[in-house]
């Protein structure tokens, strides 16, 4: 349970915001972007 708790407190006292709520869904939606790009050039199905 320290663990989760030490986990816990890096994300949300340590880090800065901005990383959290600028670069997170940034990255999320890249990577999204590089699989679903491709599925969607080729003549496959999703």
């Amino acid at each position: 349970m320290d663990l989760v708790q030490k986990i816990i407190r890096a994300i949300t006292r340590d880090q800065p915001p901005h990383i959290m709520f600028v670069h997170f869904p940034f990255e999320l939606a890249g990577r999204a972007a590089v699989l679903i790009l491709p599925a969607l050039r080729s003549e496959r199905d999703l």
